[in-house]
């Protein structure tokens, strides 16, 4: 048996998410697959590969997942939580006595495209369970990743009292020659700062609309320089909201185009919009110590 699903990029709503904003998101050309397969032992090995590396591996008894041996104990159990859980809402379904499994990103770990999410759907498709209700049992997130983890086409995400609304959108704008995405080198912990949000952040209405309304928008714009007014806007909204400088002004204020910080602020991803060539906008983060640039078509999956 193979299972695979998509990384992710949160193009807007990041943070309001959690508080019943419509977000755009958009599943990528990369992820995680995981491969079941028959073992000649008792119990269940899992290895996971990064880029065809091993990175991790571990030995769990076929007694409830109970762990045997683990090159990170931390990493194990998470894992053991998350099989743990999927087994309990399959009704004790999931196979757990000799069987190998290997899990392969084929991106880097440290870029935040996913690994968790991804992970959690495949586990999900293998037990035959619901990957929200896994995701709700294991993450505090708002399970945008998860949607994107099993669409092929951008998405509308929304999370209203623990009602998700996933709508299929189209996100080709005719200006995605000048999108660019650029990890900033600085992988955010998303676990502590969606915790720290929902524990201490109290969003009027007004402004969750206003970035719905801005999601909205951002998708349905032909014009490169609307995009990036919305773009500003989000920007300065999300600002106010967790008291943070915007990236650009920041780090990137003599940049000629805007910039606009993905998912957790200060690291993994942002987007930058620029009408120059990509060798000068490659030379310009280059010389930030930025050297990992997607274009749109390289990353995006449609």
């Amino acid at each position: 048996m193979r299972f695979h699903s998509n990384g992710k990029l949160l193009i807007s709503g990041e943070y309001l998410v959690l508080k019943g904003a419509l977000a755009l998101a958009l599943p990528v050309k990369f992820g995680q697959s995981l491969e079941i397969s028959e073992y000649e032992r008792e119990g269940l090995k899992w290895e996971s590969f990064e880029k065809g590396k091993l990175w991790f591996s571990a030995n769990f008894s076929f007694r409830d997942f109970n762990i045997s041996q683990s090159s990170n104990k931390l990493i194990a159990q998470n894992l053991q939580k998350i099989l743990r859980e999927a087994d309990q809402l399959s009704g004790g379904k999931l196979p757990k006595d000799n069987i190998k499994t290997r899990t392969e990103v084929d991106f880097k770990l440290q870029w935040g495209l996913g690994s968790s999410s991804t992970l959690i759907s495949n586990v999900a498709m293998w037990a035959g369970v619901d990957p929200y209700d896994l995701h709700f049992r294991v993450s505090n997130g708002s399970g945008y990743d998860i949607a994107c983890a099993r669409s092929d086409n951008p998405v509308f995400f929304q999370n209203r009292d623990g009602e998700i609304h996933v709508e299929e959108t189209e996100f080709n704008p005719p200006f995605k020659e000048y999108l660019y995405f650029v990890y900033l080198g600085k992988k955010q912990d998303s676990a502590k700062s969606v915790k720290k949000f929902i524990l201490e952040e109290c969003v009027d209405n007004a402004i969750i609309d206003d970035v719905s309304m801005l999601s909205r928008e951002m998708s349905q714009t032909d014009k490169l320089s609307d995009f990036e007014y919305y773009l500003k806007k989000h920007e300065d909204i999300i600002s106010g909201i967790i008291k943070q400088q915007k990236i650009k002004d920041s780090f990137f204020s003599d940049f000629d185009g805007e910039i606009k910080s993905l998912g957790a602020w200060g690291g993994d991803f942002a987007l930058a919009t620029n009408k120059g060539s990509k060798e000068k906008l490659i030379k310009y983060f280059s010389g930030k110590g930025l050297d990992v640039i997607f274009d749109f078509d390289e990353i995006v999956k449609q």
